[in-house]
């Protein structure tokens, strides 16, 4: 979460630089309850008495939900990272039973200790697509000390991208949804009207 918090920090601070600030405090997404349902079901597995299976099943269900979300606003510009940092993720939890697999390296750098109830990232014996785990670490001593992913570094690149750009659309649409087919026909329109005889266009 430390990694995520500071690309939404860089993406409001670019944004404000780029004077798009009032866009990105203004972005509203689609299916907005999914995001939330996945935020819930997380909360669920990582802080209620509740068992290791249903822990780790539930954990699983959070990244899916997380998944169709992302699909509803794929055209946003930098969802495509953050998609490909939660596959990336997706792939090692799947690949772990339901737990992102972190390296004990990383772990005693932060300073966690990990008990035996459920966590959603710990050492794993005999890890699976260990790379993709939380093999990186914010040291002990400094603020908000853990540990993090590959892909946790993409979902906070894709999330800064998002907000720095206030939501543009990209593929065939305009920064206000404008198709392009509109913008052609808008362009068409001013060019024929500046060619009539004794046009006077202001600019």
């Amino acid at each position: 979460m430390i990694v995520l918090g500071a690309g939404v920090f860089v993406g409001l601070i670019s944004a404000m630089l780029n004077g798009a600030a009032s866009s990105a405090l203004a972005l509203r997404f689609a299916r907005p309850a999914l995001a939330w349902l996945a935020v819930g079901c997380q909360l669920v597995a990582v802080w209620l008495p509740v068992p290791d299976g249903f822990a780790r099943g539930i954990h699983l269900a959070s990244y899916a939900l997380i998944g169709v979300w992302l699909w509803t606003i794929r055209r946003l510009a930098g969802v495509a990272v953050i998609v490909a940092g939660a596959l990336t993720n997706s792939a090692a939890i799947v690949a772990n039973g339901g737990v992102m697999p972190a390296s004990p390296a990383a772990v005693a750098s932060a300073g966690l200790r990990i008990g035996g109830e459920f966590s959603n990232s710990r050492p794993v014996d005999g890890a699976r697509l260990a790379p993709l785990g939380d093999v990186l670490a914010v040291p002990a001593g400094w603020p908000g000390a853990t540990v993090f992913s590959l892909g946790d570094v993409l979902i906070a690149a894709g999330a800064a991208w998002l907000l720095c750009r206030g939501g543009v659309r990209w593929n065939a649409e305009g920064p206000h949804g404008e198709s392009s087919k509109e913008r052609s026909k808008t362009t068409e329109t001013v060019t024929v009207a500046s060619t009539e005889p004794g046009c006077t266009c202001a600019s």
